[in-house]
């Protein structure tokens, strides 16, 4: 019974602190990158705190869904 608590604590905190960020040195590299990472197709990518965090605010681009703000290149999503 614990052990169900927990997992499922974990769970419902994992969308809170897997988010790309500049804190991290990561950017989204589009919207389509954001909800792959987020698996949504609901407008979760489309809201302003995730907007912020897109690699064209930040001129970079990269093939991954996530990129290196300092670098440029694609990097393992947080």
């Amino acid at each position: 019974m614990q052990l169900s608590f927990i997992i499922a604590a974990i769970a419902l905190m994992a969308p809170l602190v897997s988010a790309c960020s500049p804190d991290q040195d990561c950017c989204w590299s589009s919207r389509q990158g954001c909800r792959n990472q987020h698996h949504t197709r609901k407008g979760d990518c489309d809201d302003p705190n995730y907007v912020l965090d897109y690699c064209e605010n930040f001129g970079v681009s990269c093939g991954a869904d996530c990129c290196a703000i300092s670098t440029g290149w694609g990097r393992g999503c947080p």
